[in-house]
């Protein structure tokens, strides 16, 4: 429904994305957006017509819907109500992966049940973008404090927690079997964005073994 496709970055991105789409003949609709019907669609193949908003009307077969999803914070509901957003339902949370009431400072100092509940992940308000590597990050910053509260707890010494480094937005955007596009931009940075191909047709993923060295003979880097 957006006029951008990835609406979260730089309009470079959008360029490379729709370009490579337009090279496969797929045709792109945007700053539209389908009329739900009352059900939603069918799951199954079989004829239909698709209207848009804007008056369109779509012959398909079948349709995905990949719209309507909302962050899972429910699970806090009880136990943290101040902490979910009203607005969005993403949970607050301090650079410490602490979580906190959102209408707080978002400090450390104000973190909920004695600081021994953290959120990662999409579910996250840490205003970094919805990506994987940030999730990674997050991760590692709450399992970090998490042993570091451990610790305390045992020695009954005062401890200081580590922060999520500041959020970039990364990205490896798949443009077929064999070509992708590399994306980075930190706060305040223009875009950097590579082209790349591979010989590979799984996107390089074995090369996860080898950054984590279970086998390094399993992959080389083999980009051209």
């Amino acid at each position: 429904s957006r006029p951008h496709l990835l609406n979260n970055f730089h309009h470079k991105l959008h360029d490379i994305a729709l370009q490579a789409l337009q090279d496969k003949h797929v045709e792109v609709i945007l700053d539209d957006r389908a009329v739900l019907p009352e059900g939603g669609f069918p799951k199954f193949v079989q004829p239909l017509d698709v209207h848009t908003l804007r008056g369109r009307t779509l012959h398909a077969a079948l349709v995905l819907t990949c719209i309507g999803q909302r962050p899972r914070s429910d699970l806090l509901g009880t136990l943290a109500p101040k902490a979910i957003d009203p607005a969005s339902r993403f949970i607050a949370v301090a650079p410490t992966m602490q979580v906190c009431p959102y209408n707080s400072e978002r400090t450390q100092a104000d973190a909920i049940c004695g600081g021994r509940i953290f959120a990662v992940g999409d579910v996250a308000d840490t205003g970094a973008s919805k990506l994987a590597v940030n999730g990674m990050y997050q991760g590692l910053v709450a399992a970090n404090n998490i042993s570091r509260l451990i610790g305390r707890q045992e020695q009954g010494a005062p401890v200081s927690l580590c922060s999520c480094p500041l959020p970039s937005d990364r990205i490896r955007l798949s443009l077929g079997l064999h070509r992708s596009a590399m994306y980075w931009r930190a706060k305040g940075w223009a875009p950097y964005i590579r082209m790349q191909t591979s010989s590979h047709q799984d996107v390089d993923l074995a090369m996860h073994w080898w950054f984590f060295t279970a086998n390094r003979r399993v992959w080389s880097p083999a980009f051209t």
